[in-house]
């Protein structure tokens, strides 16, 4: 869903799976850290869908030296800064199978959700409060998008 919102309204991005046959695309086969990439700034975008009281962004992965020690503390793993350019969380108030892209998306570029107490990692999850404060301050998915590709000196298509 989010995929077929970013196509409509921003630009042309990929899943994982998708980008296995691109040309000139440097594929992670273990599929790991961001869910859509804009292939044309590299852009690597995070997608969560999460009810409840807050967006958790710890995850399960297969122990390995890089999940041991700090990324690892509590028993799952959190993400290292890096993995992806920016989270879209869809955080629906009731469940349902589609998403109201003015209500229900919450736009983060990464930058926001680095854990100054473990440099390095992305903290285990956002809160309510903090929430509301980056919904305030990130309030056009599209306009976010925009401003952090050209951050990274992407040009347009």
């Amino acid at each position: 869903l989010v995929q077929n919102y970013l196509n409509k309204n921003w630009k042309k991005v990929y899943r994982q799976e998708e980008l296995k046959n691109m040309e000139g695309i440097d594929n992670d086969h273990n599929e790991s850290g961001f869910d859509l990439l804009e292939p044309i700034s590299g852009l690597k975008i995070q997608v969560k869908y999460r009810g409840g009281n807050n967006i958790h962004l710890e995850q399960t992965r297969r122990s390995s030296t890089k999940n041991q020690g700090k990324a690892s503390e509590s028993g799952h793993v959190v993400y290292s800064s890096g993995e992806f350019d920016v989270l879209l969380a869809i955080r629906p108030t009731e469940f349902r199978y589609d998403f109201d892209p003015e209500k229900d998306l919450v736009i983060i570029p990464e930058y926001e959700l680095h854990d100054p107490a473990k440099p390095g990692f992305l903290k285990k999850s956002v809160g309510l409060i903090q929430e509301r404060n980056l919904r305030e301050k990130y309030k056009n998915v599209v306009d976010v998008l925009n401003a952090l590709v050209e951050k990274m000196g992407a040009k347009d298509e």
